[in-house]
């Protein structure tokens, strides 16, 4: 937890005025979040660009080649909880070390079991491994809100946590390029795990030998100087928020749909006869969109603090987009339609998710910034993994007269699924509960309050130290 003893209160410059002194090491610090947070979206998505020749590979169906990514949903029920609390008690920098050395773990042994065994076997110490990996995820999740509010500026936190946030998308996108540069035929899937599994192990490398501090030296803004509340007082408080609830669920399902349909978007598409390439670009295409969106999101809201205006619209075009993705899977021959739908979609969808995060902060202050995004990202994870594993449970196997034009087939007999009324039933879901948010929420800004009030009470009760003794604090790096 934080500690207001332990921290040095703001400078205070000649005028009397107090300033929050930022240090340059907070940019690596970032930097490795950002990495934790590639490389373990990159453990999760490895197979979903090549779901066809993966199922090959493991000698399992296409249905159990998207366990992979479904155990990612699963752990994050019961690790959810115990990563926020593991964070709050133990402190950033443990956090961070502990989680890089579990997703480097996890990453190693997928490469073990492909290449000491065969067969079942080899599927299911894969899985065991990405199990492994999947357990950290809560913990990276939480940490976006989390780095922004110890060591960025109050003018620069959302895009600090942008930056954070879209490096899970990041990984998403180098995965997916990865799978289609490396693999064209079922043996590569080996080499592939090798490639996605090295960085997560130099990111843990990182971690350890580089971050030295939970904090900085002094607090970057006014909310850093005050504790937040103990661990399961702020989860009582949260769930007695009806607003921040339906913020929650609102993230929740928009983070549902983004993830089930970046997990199926080959299966989506080869009915069609588009190509692994083609479903490895419209993946690139979708994170593309979601860095603009998401820049250009978190600097407005940076400098202006309407968080609740541009949620609201892009919450309304995120629906748009998304019914234009499933008009667009639905079509032959239309490759430059789902490159434009795919691209609003990440564009609108990944843009709006840093803004919920820091917004879920807003509402809920003091609660610890990674429990509240940290539940915002568990209801998506739980709603992702019931609609998953329905999807899987109900979707019916492809017709003989689809798979005939199709591209769905790899060098063994499959069973693949026709996912297209999951599709819909998933956009329709997200659709209608950003209805209601955008009908129904809005909240305070409380964070905003207590770090105006607190700057004021600061400058009237704090002596004025010498010019010369604030000058002379170095900057450590």
């Amino acid at each position: 937890m934080r500690n207001p003893d332990s921290e040095k209160t703001p400078l205070i410059n000649k005028s009397g005025h107090h300033v929050y002194k930022l240090y340059t090491r907070r940019w690596f610090v970032l930097a490795v979040v950002a990495l934790f947070n590639v490389t373990n979206a990159m453990i999760w998505i490895t197979f979903a660009p090549v779901t066809n020749f993966a199922a090959s590979y493991f000698e399992i169906s296409e249905k159990s080649v998207n366990y992979f990514s479904l155990v990612y949903f699963i752990a994050s029920l019961p690790m959810g909880g115990l990563s926020w609390w593991t964070i709050e008690t133990y402190g950033f920098r443990f956090s961070v070390i502990l989680g890089c050395i579990v997703n480097a773990l996890g990453g190693v042994l997928r490469v073990v079991g492909a290449y000491s065994f065969h067969g079942h076997l080899r599927f299911t110490i894969v899985l065991v491994a990405q199990i492994l990996s999947a357990c950290v995820q809560p913990f990276v999740l939480s940490m976006p809100t989390k780095i922004a509010a110890l060591w960025f500026g109050d003018h620069e936190r959302t895009i600090a946590n942008t930056i954070a946030t879209m490096a899970n998308p990041l990984g998403v996108l180098v995965a997916n390029g990865i799978a289609a540069g490396i693999v064209s035929k079922e043996d590569d899937i080996g080499l592939l795990l090798i490639v996605t599994g090295a960085p997560a192990v130099i990111t843990a490398l990182l971690a350890i030998f580089g971050i030295w501090s939970s904090k900085p030296p002094t607090p970057p803004s006014p909310s850093a100087l005050i504790e937040p509340v103990s661990f399961f007082v702020g989860i009582k408080t949260i769930l007695k928020q009806k607003k921040f609830m339906l913020l929650a669920l609102t993230s929740g399902m928009g983070i549902a749909a983004f993830s089930s349909i970046s997990t199926i978007v080959q299966q989506l598409i080869c009915p069609q006869g588009y190509s692994d390439t083609t479903a490895g670009i419209l993946g690139a295409l979708v994170i593309v969109g979601g860095f603009v969106g998401a820049g250009l999101s978190g600097y407005y809201v940076d400098n202006t603090r309407k968080y609740i205006d541009i949620s609201k619209i892009l919450g309304i075009l995120f629906g748009f987009s998304g019914s234009l993705c499933l008009i667009a899977v639905n079509l032959r021959d239309m490759v430059a339609f789902n490159y434009i739908a795919f691209t609003l979609y990440g564009l609108t969808g990944l843009g709006v998710l840093p803004v919920f995060l820091e917004l879920g902060v807003e509402c809920t202050y003091p609660v610890d910034e990674a429990t509240s995004s940290g539940i915002q990202w568990m209801i998506g994870q739980v709603i992702g993994a019931i609609l998953f594993f329905i999807g899987l449970e109900a979707s019916p196997k492809l017709s003989a007269a689809d798979l005939a034009d199709s591209t769905c087939k790899a060098e063994h007999d499959i069973d693949p699924l026709n996912f297209s009324t999951y599709a819909i039933v998933v956009t329709v879901l997200a659709s209608s509960i950003g209805i209601l948010f955008i009908m129904f929420f809005d909240t305070d800004y409380k964070r905003l309050q207590a770090e105006r009030e607190l700057d004021a009470d600061i400058t009237d009760q704090e002596p004025h130290p010498n010019t010369e003794d604030a000058r002379n604090i170095p900057n450590i790096i």
